[in-house]
């Protein structure tokens, strides 16, 4: 197997610049030794000395050889490796990691159905985190990303996950002449995790909502504590000759049991109702938005695959 080439390799910025220079130095450097010692002239006595010392036993060298693979872009034996670990430990740590590698083997193979299901495994298992006054990690981004080290910490393993999420409803956004109200919605819970990078996104929706004139999304109020997003969805309440169905207040879509609310000549009392509701909303902006996510993607995890039904 022709192991060493020459990938992209990415270090997370929560790691120190010199932390991060050697870990790449010293990964490169045992990918070209383990390629060196696979030359014909070395291999048969190599394999005698690993089978002596049982290096395959060895955690580290498992956790280098799965990182291997990973570089290689072997991504189905890196996956077979990591489905035999999942169903042989217990320690949640370990669950964690693995199933996010898992994940990220069937989003390189285009599983993406899967993909999904081990997204959703890594969230369930992720710890409450501390605060969400700390410094938010900032993914690396490159053409072609076949190996990226990351922090073992809640908020990065979160940022992947949502990263990840996005990717797939951004999809749908690009579908023509489709227009639901759910996915435009998570979107909007989501990109609150990485709102810096993702303006464009929010432009592109608040663009849809005006050119569909409706949004319906009964959880906003529950799930949507980013001023930004409060404020950009605020302004189409005043959208002068928009007439724009907005309906986000909790049970408004309910037509059985109350009427449409609609943004542009509607009765005093319901535009009343709408503003208080945000000015309600942003004092919750200094909330553990991490926790608020989590337990977003928990409790409508089952709702969160049905927008992405005709992807996977």
């Amino acid at each position: 197997m022709d192991y060493f080439f020459v990938r992209y390799l990415v270090v997370s910025k929560l790691v120190p610049p010199e932390v991060a220079s050697d870990l790449t130095l010293s990964f490169l450097a045992a990918v070209e030794c383990w390629e060196t010692m696979h030359h014909p002239k070395f291999s048969d006595e190599f394999k005698c000395i690993c089978s002596n010392i049982q290096l395959d036993k060895w955690p580290v060298f498992e956790e280098f050889y799965i990182n291997l693979l990973f570089y290689g872009r072997h991504y189905q034996l890196a996956l077979n490796i990591l489905l035999k670990i999942r169903e042989t430990t217990s320690d949640t740590d370990i669950l964690i990691k693995t199933s996010l590698q898992i994940a990220s083997c069937h989003y390189s193979l285009k599983n993406f159905k899967q993909c999904l299901v081990g997204l959703f495994d890594t969230l369930f298992l992720l710890p409450p985190t501390l605060s969400s006054l700390g410094t938010k990690p900032v993914m690396d981004t490159c053409p072609d990303r076949f190996l990226y080290f990351m922090s073992f910490d809640t908020k990065e393993v979160l940022l992947y996950c949502i990263s990840v999420l996005i990717k797939f409803y951004k999809l749908r956004l690009n579908v023509v002449n489709l227009h639901t109200d759910l996915y435009i919605g998570f979107i909007l819970v989501l990109i609150q995790y990485d709102l810096e990078n993702e303006y464009e996104t929010l432009n592109e929706i608040i663009k849809k909502i005006k050119h569909y004139k409706t949004f319906t999304f009964p959880k906003f109020f529950d799930y949507i504590i980013n001023v930004i997003i409060l404020e950009e969805v605020g302004a189409l309440i005043a959208y002068d000759g928009g007439n724009i169905n907005l309906n986000i207040l909790p049970n408004v879509a309910d037509k059985e049991s109350t009427k449409q609310v609609i943004t542009r000549g509607m009765n005093k009392n319901t535009t009343k109702a709408l503003y208080e509701a945000f000015i309600k909303q942003m004092a919750r902006w200094k909330e553990n938005v991490d926790d608020l996510l989590l337990n977003f993607i928990k409790k409508e995890s089952k709702k969160l695959l049905l927008p992405l039904y005709g992807l996977i």
